[in-house]
């Protein structure tokens, strides 16, 4: 690779780029590079061409190309009018820049003196900040204070007026208690009946609205010969005046939603007999199913239920708080065909034959087969 003589009398200067043996001239030379129009490249330099010169020598002036010696060209537009910058509005300040004060400098400003006289020293800052918040507590506790004692003031004379009134109060019953033989003076105490169930059949119901409200519902220890306390069973206030009103809502609820049911011992073949003879029909509403044996309250439920249908044999049916009687005739009945015939004279309960047993009254009976044969739990001693 070499440098010729860039000259306007030579157009076939590119020809003999291929050729080292002439001298550079002392005018001005152009780089003959095959694929670069710059300068050449360390790996094109040759002996007899001039090396890379760094911007500040002053031979790089002459290796530089027209358009780097020229000056930069003023921006126009596509047609070629010129541009000017301060044309635009982005090109003119919109921010005027803002003086910075020092105030140590000799020139003081107003803020410039209060900054001074707000500086404080680094030790006394703690102390400072330890000041301001004891004297924000304290004006916050002596506010308090004040409105609280206003607020005393204005409500201790209607205080000591109730107080005063109250003790005027125990003081006249004391007296009258005291005092029986002073006419006008004893007080007169109104003896108000407990409530108690008028029969067996609303007893019976309240018993029943007890055991289906929820299955966690347990008898307490009580004697089974005896009455049940209605605030035990009822849901609802007995000495209310609406007590027995509500009472009969009870009973004719449960007449309603369960007029059949059907107690028994799970593990007893009469029980389960008794059990399939129902299902052979749909009964509607069905029947409820109480295995008295199945309770955690077996103790006092059995025989509160044999003081209530009059006897202690199991299984009973009962249709609206009445045995139909015991198993022996039940069986009797269904033999000649008229128990569900007595069942449906009421007209509490609707009886209607079944075709044929599905599917799933089939599993059911498999399962209960299953809980019913399975071992009987370990009774505790």
């Amino acid at each position: 690779m070499s440098y010729i003589p860039a000259s306007p009398s030579s157009p076939h200067s590119s020809a003999s780029c291929d050729s080292d043996s002439s001298p550079p001239s002392p005018s001005i030379l152009t780089p003959c590079l095959p694929s670069s129009p710059r300068f050449p490249s360390p790996k094109y330099a040759t002996t007899k061409g001039f090396p890379l010169l760094p911007p500040s020598h002053p031979l790089r002036t002459q290796l530089c190309s027209p358009h780097e010696q020229s000056p930069v060209s003023p921006l126009r537009t596509p047609k070629g009018h010129p541009i000017e910058p301060k044309s635009y509005p982005w090109s003119l300040p919109t921010k005027k820049p803002s003086l910075v004060l020092n105030p140590y400098t000799q020139d003081e400003t107003t803020a410039s003196r209060l900054v001074h006289l707000l500086r404080i020293p680094r030790r006394l800052r703690p102390f400072l900040l330890l000041a301001i918040c004891l004297a924000t507590f304290s004006f916050i506790l002596v506010s308090r204070t004040i409105s609280g004692s206003s607020h005393a003031s204005v409500f201790s004379p209607m205080q000591e007026g109730d107080f005063a009134k109250r003790d005027v109060y125990v003081q006249q019953a004391f007296n009258d208690h005291a005092v029986p033989g002073k006419v006008g003076s004893a007080s007169k105490e109104v003896k108000v009946e407990p409530f108690k169930f008028e029969n067996v059949e609303q007893e019976f119901a309240a018993l029943m609205s007890f055991v289906t409200a929820t299955t966690s519902n347990v008898i307490t220890h009580t004697d089974p010969a005896l009455p049940l306390d209605p605030s035990l069973v009822l849901d609802f206030d007995p000495a209310s005046p609406r007590a027995r009103a509500d009472l009969e809502l009870v009973q004719s609820e449960i007449n309603t939603l369960y007029p059949l049911v059907l107690f028994g011992k799970m593990r007893d073949p009469r029980y389960r007999k008794l059990k399939s003879l129902l299902s052979q029909v749909k009964i509607s509403p069905p029947p409820l199913v109480i295995e008295v044996d199945q309770r955690r309250d077996q103790t006092v439920f059995i025989p509160t239920i044999a003081r209530l249908l009059g006897t202690d044999d199991l299984p009973q049916i009962t249709l609206q708080g009445k045995s139909l009687g015991s198993y022996e005739e039940l069986v009797e009945m269904h033999t000649a065909g008229t128990l569900f015939s007595q069942i449906e004279a009421t007209g509490a309960v609707e009886v209607k034959q079944l075709k044929k047993k599905s599917r799933g009254e089939r599993e059911k009976e498999r399962l209960e087969n299953e809980r019913v044969l399975g071992p009987a739990p370990v009774a505790a001693f």
